[in-house]
């Protein structure tokens, strides 16, 4: 099971706090060439130290600082979409326990109002947002959102991935459940396991 938790001390936080509005302000003007040849654009929580290879989490008070920079980027991408005129689907992903995986996600759509809504499994019962989580912000309001829970995965393969009997029994004993699957190739076992919360957000429409 992947560990979020935070194990270094960080230094410097006056420095990491000018960071997050230089961040802001380098994703803020969305590339409509790129989302052309694309058909999506999105911009994550590319902070050092804590967007590695080995990912961890800031504490609470600097990640509500970062929700308001990507708050800051969905509204500018919003107003770019809305000059550009193409129907979109834009979203804001904020993500727990696993906080640096939140995002600003947007896509072309065929007709205004479609979603993108099979980046992740939407769960059906759909609990309010956990606003008492983020508090101290200065520009996010979760009240501004319409918000989905969905679930990520972690996905192993057993032949495609080649684990051992001793790995899968692991696998087995940490929760992950495995359904046979029929590959271009042969059948297979894929083991899954929610590993994330994602909440999915997409800003209210006015009245």
């Amino acid at each position: 099971m992947r560990n979020f938790t935070n194990r270094k001390k960080v230094r410097g936080w006056t420095r990491r706090i000018k960071k997050l509005g230089c961040f802001s302000e380098r994703f803020s003007d969305m590339s409509v060439d790129r989302l052309e040849s694309r058909g999506s654009d999105y911009v994550k929580l590319w902070i050092d130290p804590w967007y590695r290879l080995e990912k961890r989490n800031p504490p609470l008070w600097f990640y509500n600082l970062a929700l308001d920079e990507l708050d800051k980027i969905y509204r500018n991408w919003e107003a770019v979409m809305q000059k550009d005129g193409r129907p979109y689907d834009l979203q804001l992903w904020v993500s727990h326990p696993n906080t640096m995986g939140s995002e600003v996600v947007v896509d072309l759509v065929e007709n205004p109002g479609d979603r993108r809504d099979n980046y992740f499994e939407i769960l059906p019962d759909n609990l309010p947002f956990p606003a008492h989580r983020y508090t101290g912000k200065r520009h996010f309001n979760p009240e501004n959102y319409d918000w989905q829970l969905a679930h990520q995965y972690d996905y192993v393969y057993k032949v495609l991935d080649g684990i051992t009997i001793a790995e899968e029994n692991e696998l087995i004993r940490q929760g992950y459940i495995g359904k046979a699957i029929e590959t271009d190739l042969e059948t297979d076992t894929l083991y899954t396991k929610p590993m994330n919360k994602i909440w999915i957000g997409r800003l209210k429409k006015a009245n």
